[in-house]
Parts: structure tokens; C-alpha cells; sequence
């Protein structure tokens, strides 16, 4: 199932982390990646292709009023590995 497009996938504008709806935790590649999976930024001679920030924010706060309390019940005792860079 792709999640971004179907607006179950948002990028925290703030950290670059993935964050997923708890509908899509069936699939336990989407699981292992929430909170954990961080969007690398390019490297310079590519920076021109990085993420708009603007769409980060406005995907963020969109997916945040959708699924901010769905979280916040659904990991309140699940504990979470170090953000790393992954994709």
C-alpha cells in the first residue's frame, strides 16, 4: 500500500522522521519504520532536489490533526529506536 499518497505517511518537517498512521501497522516494514526512518538531505551538489518545506509542513499539520491522538493512544507503551537515516 503506498502511504504517502494516500495521505497515511507524513515527513516531520522539523526532524525529517516518518510518521505513519497506525492503519498501515499491519505491514510490519511500515512499523519498524515509524519514528525511526529519517529522510536524509541531499548533498550539495544535488540540494536543489530536496523536499519543499512549506509541503512538509502543510502534509504535517494535516496528518498531525488526523492522527496526533490515534498516536499518542496507539504507541503510549511503545518504545521507539534512535532515529536514523534510512531512506
Amino acid at each position: 500500500m503506498p502511504c504517502f499518497d494516500a495521505e497515511l505517511m507524513a515527513i516531520d518537517p522539523t526532524t525529517f522522521c516518518l510518521h505513519f498512521a497506525p492503519e498501515v501497522f499491519a505491514d510490519p516494514s511500515y512499523s519498524q519504520l515509524h519514528k525511526t526512518a529519517k529522510l536524509r538531505r541531499p548533498t550539495r551538489k544535488y540540494e536543489s532536489y530536496c523536499p519543499d518545506q512549506g509541503a512538509l509542513k502543510r502534509r504535517w499539520k494535516k496528518f498531525e490533526k488526523n492522527y496526533h491522538e490515534k498516536h499518542d493512544v496507539f504507541f503510549q507503551n511503545k518504545t521507539h529506536a534512535t532515529a536514523k537515516e534510512h531512506i
